[in-house]
């Protein structure tokens, strides 16, 4: 995954992607508002991601859905 924040006033951005990624035919492109959080509730968000990414275990049958919203639940 390659992450990237532009504003929302910009018309146009052109973003340069990593090698890994070009050698795809196309790009999903998920647009969603980046939070403005101070940098203390920031540095808190992410270590609570962080700590509970740490016991998310991944079956040899991936379901990225359930994972996905796992991480999300994360983020509340």
């Amino acid at each position: 995954m390659y992450r990237t924040v532009v504003k929302a006033k910009e018309v146009e951005k052109i973003t340069p992607l990593p090698e890994d990624l070009k050698k795809f035919e196309s790009l999903e492109l998920l647009i969603t508002p980046a939070h403005s959080f101070r940098k203390e509730e920031l540095k808190k968000r992410f270590e609570a991601v962080f700590k509970k990414a740490k016991n998310i275990r991944i079956s040899t049958d991936i379901n990225i859905d359930h994972l996905m919203n796992e991480m999300n639940d994360a983020l509340l």
